[in-house]
């Protein structure tokens, strides 16, 4: 009866090993199809940053390449004469405007510019207001004259 029992029980623990062996098995193939799964999703998305990428490159090359204003100039002239206003009757030639306006494009290229460069220091890529108080507060700290009044 002994024999009898340790072969019964030799006999489960065979088969509860292989079932443990075979489940063990099949989660690995779950877990390779996952990852597989995981890896095209990553290529794809991937490929989209990619393509959004080129495309913003290209959208980059083509604005600096122009010599074009990038700001609307009529709106802008409204605006300056607005703020003008504020402190006397101000009268302004076309050739002022758009002095102004070039230097103005000029600035705001600049500061966002230098405002990206502390995003990717912070190791991120999306420009935040935190980045343009922290680039404002350091260009008044350089520049005593910047500081608000």
């Amino acid at each position: 009866m002994s024999s009898s029992e340790d072969e019964s029980r030799s006999e489960s623990r065979d088969s509860s090993e292989q079932e443990e062996q075979e489940v063990a098995s099949s989660s690995k193939k779950v877990n390779r199809s996952i990852k597989k799964a995981r890896a095209v999703m990553h290529h794809r998305n991937r490929m989209h940053q990619f393509y959004a990428s080129k495309a913003l490159v290209t959208e980059i090359k083509r604005l600096q390449h122009s010599t074009k204003l990038t700001l609307p100039r009529l709106p802008f002239a409204r605006l300056i004469k607005e703020i003008a206003n504020q402190y006397g009757d101000f009268h302004f030639q076309s050739k002022a405007l758009e002095a102004i306006q070039e230097s103005t494009e000029l600035f705001m290229i600049g500061f966002m510019s230098d405002s990206y460069q502390l995003t990717r220091h912070r190791k991120r890529q999306t420009l935040s207001v935190p980045d343009m108080q922290l680039l404002s507060s350091l260009v008044s700290d350089l520049i005593p004259s910047l500081q608000p009044t």
